[in-house]
């Protein structure tokens, strides 16, 4: 992946462009629908609302009041899929003045031997300043983790409903890297491929760094991911199941205590909060 900001000159606007491909062992077919439909979308990204044709609106739900919107600019099945979200400074609570809508546009060719090669191209023009450096940075850094979710997704479940459950926790960490350093500690969790146990009975391990701690339940069709990050007043611990079954079936506070124990707190004891 690269994330190149170029100046302009004859703009006064500064480029930042940032580039992924990856290689998947699915169809085209199986690689449109995870990417252009909302159940496909909240199987690997986020929760998301999408009116599939050009011109339709599209809407990323990235928080629980915060959406990012956009209007779809491409939808040529099962080869180019691409969209425009013009407030993305928002995301960052900036000004959307002197910038231009942020672009991406995912593009799907179909290799020998079935499987698929996927590219995300996202770019957009700003000012230069450093919270789009910072703000084009993350998200470059963040689609390493989604690819990673998106091939587990069409390998292991594709194609079928998601329901998401979330649990938070508050932590006495001192900051979010320590929480991350805990919890892997917490779990002996060491490499990825490694098995460990869950409520649920095992899971495996599918990723450890560059995102959130990614598990993949052995007998339940359920995918983990557990992040921290540092929140206004504390540091919180935030886990996501997306459940590829019936929902109900997560127990939710058998979870919440694992977690809990990971991080070596008491859930119940006036730190720990669930959501």
């Amino acid at each position: 992946m690269t994330n190149h900001p170029h100046d302009h000159a004859s703009t006064g606007q500064v480029e930042y462009r940032c580039e992924r491909t990856i290689d998947i062992n699915a169809t085209p077919e199986q690689i449109w629908d995870a990417i252009t439909t909302a159940n496909g979308i909240a199987a690997w990204m986020v929760p998301a609302t999408i009116d599939p044709r050009t011109g339709g609106d599209i809407a990323f739900q990235l928080g629980d009041d915060l959406w990012s919107t956009g209007t779809i600019t491409a939808f040529d099945s099962p080869h180019r899929f691409a969209y425009e979200e013009p407030d993305w400074p928002l995301l960052a609570g900036q000004d959307p003045a002197g910038v231009t809508p942020m672009a991406t546009e995912f593009l799907i060719e179909a290799v020998s031997g079935g499987s698929t090669i996927l590219r995300v191209v996202t770019s957009a023009f700003g000012t230069g300043a450093d919270w789009e450096n910072e703000f084009f940075t993350d998200m470059t850094g963040s689609w390493l983790a989604l690819f990673d979710n998106l091939r587990l997704y069409v390998t292991h479940f594709n194609g079928q409903p998601v329901t998401i459950a979330k649990i938070t926790i508050d932590s006495a960490a001192l900051d979010a890297d320590t929480l991350r350093a805990n919890i892997r500690h917490g779990l002996a969790i060491s490499a990825v491929g490694q098995h460990i146990d869950v409520p649920s009975g095992t899971a495996i391990v599918e990723r450890v760094d560059n995102g959130p701690l990614l598990l993949r339940l052995d007998t339940t069709p359920i995918l983990i991911e557990i992040e921290a990050w540092n929140g206004d007043t504390t540091v919180q611990c935030e886990l996501t199941a997306r459940c590829f079954n019936d929902a109900d079936s997560f127990p939710q506070n058998a979870w919440t205590n694992w977690l809990a124990a990971a991080i070596d707190i008491d859930p119940h004891g006036g730190r720990g909060a669930v959501s």
